[in-house]
């Protein structure tokens, strides 16, 4: 991960990312790109 996101999530464990894209009416409203750390799926 970049030292950006180690720092934002005060991590160093390795990221998921998925993006996507709102669309309505046929046009492009939002495109969402996000990071989350690993652990944050794994920890109970």
């Amino acid at each position: 991960p970049s030292e950006k996101l180690k720092e934002l999530y005060n991590t160093e464990e390795d990221f998921l990312a998925r993006d996507y894209t709102i669309i309505h009416k046929g046009e492009i409203l939002m495109w969402i790109n996000e990071f989350f750390p690993v652990n944050y799926f794994t920890e109970i």
